[in-house]
């Protein structure tokens, strides 16, 4: 009788067990669809363990590579050596590369941040998740305000010079007592001033 209740007892445990790790994994799999950032595991023999929609999306990837390695996938030696890294050292690895994604022309900016995947009872790193970050809008605002500020120093130098030049005549001018000019000196420097 005691041995039939601890059978019970334990397939009851199991059953709850198992609900509970069917709505983890559940809820997992909404998390993972709604991160708007593409993200990608491998594990420690660098075959694909997962990714989410947007991954599939911006590298045009079939579900059907759940299985490939991920140098199938993406071939830029920058990504594949983030992911090396980071399974090799146990310590998560970032890396900016450019890569040209599904039907643009155009290549896009990417911030890759690779966090190893490790076992808790031991230490042992069986996989790596990565976290493909889009900033080529920030690259591109980035480009813009350089530009921008190359061309206001541009366009602020040349006043500034001519501004510079009419006040040193101006000062050696009053300093020799000579004030003939200073009106006209005066008018030029605030017409470059406004």
């Amino acid at each position: 009788y005691e041995l039939e209740r601890a059978l019970n007892k334990l397939g009851t445990d199991l059953h709850q067990k198992t609900i509970s790790l069917s709505r983890e994994k559940t809820e997992l799999r909404a998390i993972m669809s709604a991160v708007s950032e593409a993200v990608l595991a491998i594990n420690h023999n660098k075959k694909v363990l997962f990714f989410n929609p947007q991954f599939a999306f911006l590298f045009d990837v079939s579900p059907g590579h759940s299985e490939a390695r991920i140098s199938e996938i993406l071939r830029d030696p920058e990504v594949l050596e983030t992911y090396a890294a980071a399974l090799k050292s146990g310590s998560p690895a970032r890396q900016e590369f450019q890569m040209t994604v599904s039907q643009e022309r155009l290549p896009r900016h990417f911030q890759l941040s690779v966090a190893p995947l490790i076992k808790k009872h031991n230490g042992e790193v069986y996989g790596a998740v990565g976290i493909f970050h889009d900033i080529t809008e920030l690259k591109q605002a980035e480009r813009i305000r350089i530009e921008f500020v190359g061309n206001v120093s541009h366009e602020l130098r040349t006043p500034l010079t001519t501004i510079n030049g009419y006040l040193q005549t101006l000062t050696s001018d009053f300093e020799k007592g000579r004030t003939d000019d200073a009106k006209e000196f005066l008018k030029i420097v605030s017409q470059n001033v406004s």
